[in-house]
């Protein structure tokens, strides 16, 4: 298990020693990973030569195509000041595509197509196509033939969960016995 190396003696047992990559972050064009040094160059994310940042400084670069931010970050289920992981080998690595929209922009974006799916569903087209899949889904339940093919189907249907009557049986004979 890795050991992240904190300011003075002390010692934080990272609780999860595997390089974490989040991709297409919120939908931004963005991929986001975490890990030690050695695990971020070892992936080959880190240019030759890169002078890694000091304390809580963040470093830039771009090569093109991509927008990278690198800063220390403090592990996921750590606590504590900050100060106390000034040294601690643990990093955040953002990949942003060059000419991506700006999280402001990307923000308008995502509200104006909610807007816009939500004006249509309230439209006439929008409540018409509601209706027939709706109307689609009851036939699907009404039918026998489908419903039997479903039940083949591993993991689709779930199996019924039963009550348990053995506990009220039990109960009402209990008080019929007083």
């Amino acid at each position: 298990m890795n050991k992240l190396t904190i300011q003075g003696s002390n010692a934080v047992t990272l609780s999860s020693p595997e390089l974490l990559v989040v991709l297409n972050y919120k939908d931004q064009d963005t991929s986001e990973f975490f890990g030690s040094r050695a695990m971020l160059e070892a992936e080959g994310l880190i240019p030759e030569g890169t002078v890694w940042p000091e304390g809580h400084r963040y470093i830039y670069w771009e090569d093109g195509k991509f927008t990278y931010l690198l800063r220390r970050t403090l592990p996921k289920g750590e606590k504590g000041p900050r100060r106390n992981f000034i040294d601690c080998d643990w990093w955040y690595l953002c990949c942003r595509l060059t000419n991506s929209p700006s999280r402001a922009e990307h923000s308008i974006m995502l509200k104006t197509k909610a807007l816009n799916d939500e004006i249509y569903r309230q439209s006439a087209k929008g409540r018409a196509e509601c209706n027939a899949l709706v109307e689609r889904v009851m036939e699907g339940r009404n039918d026998k033939q489908f419903q039997a093919f479903m039940a083949l189907v591993p993991g689709f249907v779930t199996p019924r969960r039963g009550h348990r009557p053995q506990r009220a049986e039990q109960s009402q004979r209990d008080a019929a016995q007083e």
